[in-house]
């Protein structure tokens, strides 16, 4: 006689198969759901900065940010980001408030992140390297879910030869004004560099270039040395081999595929 049906067996087995799949597979499609999350919070993110220092220029009748108030009272004040009090980053988040809708502030990335674990992308802990300058950012928060590390700088810029090297490169970024780190959801998880934090180099005009990108490596070395594809050392390094990546570069990476987490 034909068999019409599954026995109590064969169904107990095919649904046991169906568990281990869906529980091998499920992981991976809400982590990738949330990595495009996080990668389309990115651009808004971004244009919210860029937007805001345009306005602020604006405002000040600026072309440069060294033009603005914020950077001439800064200057004034002899005032660096390493070495500001409570009192002194209030007024610096009051003078981007104008312009950036921003929530509240902290003194010092390792402030802002008291009660969280954060880990580079290899998926290690987040040690030592670029603890001091955890402690020379002012951190905003915006209504958005935004938390921007903010260090403003007065140091060098490249010599006049070196923009000229730059520029006939095609390079865009030729003068910087400081560093900035987005973290797109705040302290939520996974805190991990390159999947929901992400680092700039702040230009002089407002705007913002990823780590790993190609204009910050013309910047700083006059080549493509420190480019996600290229650089392999340092937690500046690739964002190709994700066991020893860091996560820093896939910045640039992710910029550069119009905000595609493919990694």
């Amino acid at each position: 006689m034909k068999k019409l049906a599954f026995t109590l067996a064969e169904m107990l087995i095919t649904l046991a198969i169906v568990g281990v799949v869906a529980a091998v597979t499920m992981p991976l499609v809400i982590n990738s759901s949330q990595n495009q999350r996080n990668a389309a919070a990115l651009a808004v993110a971004i244009s919210d900065w860029e937007n805001a220092m345009a306005a602020m220029m604006s405002a000040d009748g600026a072309t440069d940010l060294t033009e603005t108030a914020l950077y001439s009272w800064m200057n004034e004040e002899q005032i660096d980001t390493d070495d500001m009090n409570n009192e002194q980053a209030k007024k610096f988040t009051g003078e981007i408030s104008k312009y950036l809708n921003v929530n509240s502030f902290f003194v010092g990335m390792d402030k802002f992140y008291d009660d969280c674990i954060v880990k580079w992308l290899n998926g290690e802990e987040y040690n030592t390297y670029y603890i001091d300058a955890n402690e020379e950012y002012i951190v905003l928060t915006t209504p958005k879910g935004f938390a921007y590390g903010v260090f403003i700088f007065h140091g060098s810029q490249p010599s006049p030869e070196k923009e000229e090297e730059i520029i006939e490169a095609g390079g865009s970024l030729t003068r910087s004004i400081g560093n900035i780190r987005i973290d797109v959801n705040g302290k939520s998880k996974p805190n991990t560099f390159g999947r929901d934090i992400f680092f700039f180099r702040l230009s002089t005009d407002g705007m913002l270039y990823p780590y790993g990108g190609y204009d910050e490596s013309m910047y700083v070395s006059q080549n493509d040395e420190r480019t996600w594809k290229n650089s392999n050392e340092g937690p500046e390094g690739q964002c190709v081999d994700f066991s020893t990546s860091y996560g820093v570069a896939c910045t640039g990476r992710l910029v550069e595929n119009n905000f595609k987490m493919d990694y």
